[in-house]
């Protein structure tokens, strides 16, 4: 594979197994079957190429135009989605990815340009569900009328953000159904910067049935998660790795999260409180 002189800061060749493609709508597809335009296309080609694919979505500095992706249900077994630079986006309204193993430096919306109907990502029986997100921004935007995620029937949903935002403006990011069990865990080492909510004043990021749960765990002191974005009632977040009020090596750089644990550290420092 040989660098498309179009894309200058995309070096295809690369001292790896993963064999990797780029996907430009606006380009034309090249003759050594690296650069496509069509999605669909894309996908049959590289289907029965063995290993792992790597799929670039080129960016363009200064658009906020994202690159959409055409509705269908796709098979993303071994493929893992890569941004070109911090304006590489996809928009994946009525795309319904499969199995898909990772994606980093990428904003991934719905309901940015139009509504979306089904979730983008649905997880459904079967083997437990694992999915990396590296440098990743999950939106759900004032156009989505169904959440991102849909988790039914799944014990083990596993979410690996590393400097990842969650952020929702009208309907969750996650919506776990039954008696489904979601885990978001930083990896150990990773680092802070995951943003869990998006921010004051953004819709609650998800929806958790009577029955399920949603777990984060690796939450680190640079992490922000907004309590205000939270659903009331079933929808309630366990912080797995949470401080022990009375272990005072607990207490240096981790916020207490709650009012409870707050109140905790305080009684633990000063004894106990007399009637």
């Amino acid at each position: 594979m040989t660098d498309n002189y179009m894309y200058p800061n995309i070096n295809l060749e690369r001292a790896t197994a993963v064999k990797s493609f780029i996907f430009d709508p606006n380009a034309t597809s090249d003759e050594d079957g690296t650069v496509f335009s069509d999605w669909q296309s894309m996908l049959g080609n590289i289907s029965s190429i063995p290993g792992i694919k790597e799929i670039i979505i080129p960016g363009t500095v200064g658009s906020s135009i994202p690159t959409v992706i055409p509705p269908g249900n796709y098979d993303m077994t071994d493929i893992v989605l890569t941004g070109d630079n911090a304006f590489s986006a996809i928009e994946i309204n009525d795309a319904v990815f499969e199995n898909l193993q990772s994606i980093s430096q990428l904003s991934v919306f719905v309901g940015q340009t139009a509504a979306n109907s089904v979730p983008s990502f649905q997880i459904s029986g079967g083997s437990a569900y694992v999915l990396t997100l590296d440098r990743v921004i999950l939106a759900a935007s004032p156009l989505a009328t169904a959440p991102m995620f849909r988790v039914s029937g799944v014990s083990g949903a596993l979410i690996s953000p590393v400097n990842s935002t969650f952020a929702s403006a009208g309907v969750p990011v996650f919506d776990v159904l039954d008696t489904s069990a979601v885990t978001l865990n930083q990896p150990a080492g990773a680092g802070a910067g995951n943003n869990y909510g998006g921010g004051p004043g953004s819709a609650a990021f998800f929806s958790v049935a009577v029955g399920a749960s949603f777990t984060i765990t690796g939450f680190s002191a640079g992490d922000v998660y907004f309590a205000s974005n939270q659903l009331p009632g079933v929808a309630t977040v366990t912080f797995a790795s949470d401080y022990e009020p009375a272990v005072l090596a607990d207490w240096s750089g981790i916020q207490p999260l709650s009012i409870k644990n707050a109140l905790d550290r305080i009684a633990a420092a000063i004894g106990p409180i007399p009637p």
